[in-house]
């Protein structure tokens, strides 16, 4: 992206905020730290902050605006906590001689969760173990521990992912909204 890019953006923001009495130093701050993202990506990331924020963001705002607007950070652990929801599956199989029959836990991944993502999720549960045991009872703190641990890796990604945009672009990633309409459910999902 061109340095004049981010100095319209910065203006923008500018203008937006009522911050007339910004110096020409912090503006070049945020123009120097907001160069790398990509024109459209920053004027998303922008156009998103005015219309949400009621005060003028920090650099790292905007770079975390732009960052989730490609698609780049991971999901947040509630919106992890969901998709493991979703796809934590469990079937009663039957005898074929009409004798008791077994439980069968799967994972079934909604095709939405980008495979960096489900990776990740896969990782955390698999140091933290299944969310219930074989007879489908939920393990008593497992969520908790889930979340914090996720949490814990999603912060070290999202640090990797900050530190350099140069190369995210404005797409549209996993929402909990197309997750919902996945599961054929409404627009949100109970977390």
């Amino acid at each position: 992206m061109g340095t004049s890019e981010a100095v319209s953006q910065v203006g923008r923001l500018v203008m937006a905020f009522g911050k007339n009495d910004i110096s020409e130093e912090r503006i070049s701050i945020y123009v120097d730290e907001l160069v790398d993202i990509h024109e459209t990506l920053l004027r998303s990331a922008v156009d998103a902050i005015i219309r949400g924020s009621k005060f003028f963001p920090t650099i790292a705002e905007i770079r975390h605006a732009a960052a989730r607007l490609s698609g780049m950070l991971p999901p947040s652990p509630a919106e992890t906590l969901a998709i493991v929801r979703l796809a934590d599956r469990t079937e009663i199989r039957g005898n074929e001689r009409g004798g008791r029959g077994y439980v069968e836990k799967f994972w079934e991944w909604p095709e939405s969760v980008s495979k960096r993502d489900r990776e990740l999720i896969e990782d955390v549960i698999a140091r933290v173990g299944e969310p219930s045991d074989l007879d489908g009872k939920q393990r008593f703190g497992w969520e908790m521990g889930f979340q914090k641990t996720y949490e814990v890796e999603a912060k070290q990604i999202e640090a990797t992912v900050l530190s350099d945009l140069s190369r995210a672009r404005l797409t549209e990633g996993p929402t909990l909204a197309r997750l919902a309409s996945e599961n054929g459910t409404s627009d949100t999902l109970k977390i």
